[in-house]
C-alpha cells in the first residue's frame, strides 16, 4: 500500500535528517547513544518504506492489501501510544 509507504519513508526522512529536532519534540536529552539508535531506526523505517513502495505496486492481491492496510493502522497505534506515553512522563524525562 502506498500510504504505507509514504509514513515510513516520511518518518525516515524526518529521524535521519532531522534528529535533534525530533529528540526536541518528544523532550529528549541529545546523546550520541540516543543519535546513534535514531540513525539505525531511520535506516529501518527507510527499508521498510521501499520495501512496502515495491511490494505495493507488484501487489494485486486483496489479502496483500488489507495486510498492508494492518501495517498502517499498527503504525499510527504504536505512534500514538508512544506518544501518549511520552507526554504523560514528560515532567520525568526533563
Amino acid at each position: 500500500m502506498v500510504i504505507a509507504a509514504i509514513l515510513f519513508l516520511a518518518t525516515a526522512g524526518y529521524v535521519l535528517i532531522k534528529p535533534e529536532l525530533l529528540l526536541e519534540d518528544i523532550a529528549v536529552a541529545s546523546t550520541p547513544d540516543v543519535l546513534w539508535l535514531l540513525q539505525v531506526v531511520g535506516v529501518v523505517l527507510l527499508a521498510l518504506g521501499i520495501n512496502q513502495a515495491t511490494t505495493s505496486r507488484n501487489a494485486e492481491d486483496p489479502a496483500f492489501r488489507r495486510v498492508a492496510l494492518l501495517s498502517v493502522l499498527i503504525e499510527i497505534a504504536l505512534a500514538d501510544r508512544k506518544s501518549t506515553r511520552l507526554n504523560s512522563s514528560h515532567t520525568d524525562i526533563s
